[in-house]
């Protein structure tokens, strides 16, 4: 989910202001088009969501989650933000439940498998205009794989640090004649590789360093493969 997963505290007395964005969530908000329609799927407390509005990057806002707990955050979240009945709430999985008139779908702080998942449960996402805004926390280079064999292409990815640790964003639109990736791709995009800045090239430097190590204890044809590609281009 976005975010920590803590409820921020309530304020009864006054409308907040500068909702406190991570450096991840933040560049989710960079890929949302002016006037976006935006399902913003695990919503957790609510501030990209808060964000999107607060500042008029997008024209309506879904949000939804799994739990009770954090959508209620959520809500609380809005209401102190001044945005109380300017965004919908939906208590669902993934995008099971939701209006489906919107422009993006974005997908923060989850891992490949659950990404998956709610993709494969909306097969209706599929040959749309919608276009997937995914900030993968774990398994990066399945998530790449399962959209390259499924129809959907990369055109946009970013790098960037949010505290010890690199992450990437990534935009993806349905397009079944797109290059499959190769295995070397799977782990380093085209479109990250187009990207060029400076925490790009630091997250290339470490998926090369978790290559090598897994090459040399778990020497896969796979691992062993992409590592090569990888190398090849350095």
């Amino acid at each position: 989910m976005n975010g920590s997963g803590c409820a921020a505290p309530v304020f009864s007395e006054e409308i907040m202001t500068n909702v406190p964005l991570s450096p991840r969530l933040a560049a989710c908000a960079a890929f949302v088009r002016p006037g976006d329609r935006v399902a913003d799927v695990g919503c957790d407390h609510g501030y990209l969501s808060i964000h999107l509005l607060q500042k008029g990057i997008a024209g309506h806002v879904y949000a939804s989650d799994i739990r009770q707990g954090p959508l209620g955050s959520a809500r609380r979240n809005a209401a102190n933000y001044g945005l109380a009945g300017k965004i919908d709430f939906f208590l669902c999985d993934g995008v099971q439940g939701l209006p489906r008139d919107f422009d993006a779908l974005i997908c923060a702080g989850m891992g490949a498998d659950t990404m998956i998942s709610i993709l494969e449960a909306a097969p209706w996402l599929r040959g749309g205009n919608y276009r997937l805004i995914f900030q993968c926390q774990s398994k990066t280079p399945s998530l790449r794989k399962f959209f390259s064999e499924t129809g959907w292409e990369i055109t946009r990815e970013t790098a960037l640090r949010d505290g010890r640790f690199l992450y990437t964003v990534m935009e993806v639109l349905w397009n079944p004649a797109a290059p499959r990736l190769t295995p070397g791709q799977c782990y380093f995009s085209p479109a990250l590789a187009r990207c060029g800045t400076p925490e790009t090239v630091e997250y290339r430097r470490w998926v090369l360093d978790l290559l090598r190590l897994a090459a040399k204890h778990r020497p896969e044809a796979e691992i062993c493969q992409a590592l090569a590609q990888l190398e090849e281009t350095t």
